[in-house]
C-alpha cells in the first residue's frame, strides 16, 4: 500500500551530503595548517628545503579541501528524459529510454563513497549503504547512491515508464548485494 510520503513528481532533484567526509578533510587540513605553521623553519637544512615545503604543504591544503569540496554532496534530478547525478564538477546524465530496469539495493561497505567501479558497475555515492541500480539497454548496470531509494525507484519508474514489480514496491524491501558468491 502506497502512502503519501512514496507519491513522487517530476520534476524530481534531492541533495545528499557527506558532512562526515566533508569535516574529515577540513581537520587534515587543519592538522596541514598547523604543520605548516608551527615546524620550526630551523629545522628545514637548506633553501631548496624551505622552498619545496612552502610549495607542498599549500598543495596538500588544496588538494584536501578539493576533494572535500568536490565529494560532499550528490545530487539527483530526475525529469521525463533523464536521470542526471552530480558530484561537484562531475557529473552524469542517462536517458531514462535506456533504462530497463530499476531497483532499490544495498551496497556492501567496503564499496565506499565517491565514484568507483565495482562488480555491479560504476557507483556514484556520497554517504550510506542504499542505492538505486539502473539496468541499461547496453547490459551495464549503473548506481546511485540514495537516502531516498525508494522514492528514487518510484520516480525512475514514472520517468521511464517501467512496470512495478509486487517485491520491489515495498521501499522497506531492499535486497541484499549478493557480489560474493560461494565456490
Amino acid at each position: 500500500m502506497r502512502k503519501d510520503r512514496d507519491i513522487v513528481t517530476l520534476p524530481y532533484r534531492h541533495r545528499q551530503t557527506n558532512n562526515v567526509l566533508f569535516w574529515t578533510f577540513g581537520v587534515v587540513g587543519l592538522l596541514v595548517i598547523a604543520l605548516w605553521v608551527f615546524v620550526p623553519r630551523e629545522s628545514l637544512e637548506t633553501e631548496a628545503e624551505a622552498i619545496v615545503w612552502n610549495i607542498t604543504m599549500p598543495g596538500v591544503l588544496v588538494l584536501f579541501a578539493g576533494i572535500g569540496f568536490i565529494f560532499r554532496a550528490l545530487e539527483v534530478s530526475v525529469d521525463r528524459e533523464h536521470v542526471a547525478v552530480r558530484f561537484g564538477p562531475l557529473r552524469k546524465s542517462i536517458s531514462v529510454r535506456d533504462i530497463r530496469a530499476v531497483s532499490a539495493v544495498r551496497n556492501r561497505w567496503y564499496y565506499g563513497w565517491g565514484i568507483r567501479l565495482t562488480p555491479h558497475g560504476w557507483l556514484w555515492n556520497a554517504a550510506g549503504l542504499d542505492a538505486v541500480q539502473l539496468e541499461l539497454s547496453s547490459g551495464k548496470s549503473f548506481r546511485i547512491g540514495s537516502d531516498e531509494s525508494g522514492r528514487l525507484v518510484a520516480v525512475i519508474r514514472e520517468a521511464a515508464n517501467l512496470r512495478v514489480d509486487d517485491a520491489s514496491e515495498d521501499p522497506r524491501r531492499v535486497p541484499r548485494d549478493r557480489s560474493r558468491r560461494k565456490s
